[in-house]
């Protein structure tokens, strides 16, 4: 695991903790990994969706 995922696992699995949604560490740490995982395929989505328009704007 990249230092970047491990930060946002622990974000993540704290906010878990916090809004009551996990009541273990283990919980916090699977709906955590979850998270990350459909935030990091939202983002490449839409990078790729902006690479399109900027490539388009350029005529590419």
């Amino acid at each position: 695991m990249t230092d970047e995922k491990i930060n946002a696992v622990a974000v993540l699995a704290a906010s878990a903790l916090a809004s009551g949604l996990a009541t273990t560490t283990e919980e916090a740490s699977d709906i955590a990994v979850e998270w990350y995982e459909q935030l990091r395929g939202k983002m490449s989505e839409r990078t790729r969706r902006l690479a399109d328009e900027v490539n388009a704007k350029m005529g590419f």
